[in-house]
């Protein structure tokens, strides 16, 4: 499988992950208690899902060197990168059929 399209099978393949890229998608940035608020998911939960998502390059967070003086944390979604590696899952699961 192309590495992209190896990369989106990842995104999808764990429930947690693609309640968390839905609840991203829409809306432009998110704090974690927004995010939590939005897919039910368990603090743990989340941040497992969002570490994933980060290494994967889908997810990135705004806000880290804020911490320190209380700023908020958001992150954000690549519907760029999503998009383009969906696209190639799709690709490669249909093998160019209509």
């Amino acid at each position: 499988m192309p590495a992209d399209a190896d990369r989106a099978w990842l995104a999808l393949s764990g429930r947690s992950r693609v309640d968390l890229l839905h609840a991203l998608i829409s809306r432009e940035a998110a704090t974690a208690a927004e995010l939590m608020d939005a897919t039910g998911q368990t603090k743990p939960t989340l941040h497992s899902a969002l570490r994933v998502l980060r290494e994967l390059g889908y997810v990135t967070v705004e806000g880290i060197a804020d911490r320190s003086v209380g700023g908020p944390v958001r992150y954000t979604a690549d519907v760029v990168r999503l998009k383009a590696d969906f696209e190639r899952l799709a690709e490669h699961l249909f093998m160019g059929r209509q």
